[in-house]
């Protein structure tokens, strides 16, 4: 009977998606699980002042085989070559995202309900080449889970 009750009122979940506990949001960290890159929506912004830098951004990244749904100017301004914002649901998306911008840099709100967003700036050259990206991301030392949220690999 107590092995019963234990079981029936055990609240650690079964490692599904989901089973974080308390107000943690559960987030894919298995690089293995990375999207293809025609599944991966982009939004592209321009964070500057220097005309037409979302089309060019949004060319390269269409020659990379992403899939961007939209290009634009924005009132925001980046200093690095791109600021890439994504929420839990593009978690693996957004960091390989930002691997095709040297020194860009990571924005995960966990509110965020929108595609990949880019936000290119003044630090902004070209996208890099996938054989780059792919370099830059295999040299990352690990995926850690941001504040307020889990694993469920």
């Amino acid at each position: 009977m107590a092995t019963w009750i234990a079981i029936s009122k055990d609240t650690q979940g079964d490692g599904a998606s989901g089973a974080c506990g308390g107000d943690l949001i559960p987030i894919e960290t298995d690089p293995e699980k990375i999207p293809p890159l025609e599944d991966i929506e982009i939004v592209v912004l321009n964070g500057t002042d220097r005309d037409g830098l979302a089309e060019t951004a949004r060319n390269q990244l269409e020659e990379r085989g992403f899939t961007v749904v939209e290009s634009d100017d924005t009132e925001a301004r980046v200093d690095k070559s791109a600021e890439v914002t994504y929420g839990p649901d593009q978690y693996l998306a957004g960091l390989h995202v930002k691997s095709y911008f040297y020194r860009g840099a990571e924005n995960f709100q966990a509110d965020w309900d929108k595609p990949v967003t880019v936000t290119v700036g003044e630090g902004f050259d070209q996208v890099l080449r996938t054989d780059e990206a792919l370099r830059t991301w295999s040299h990352a030392s690990s995926i850690d889970p941001p504040k307020g949220t889990c694993s469920v690999d």
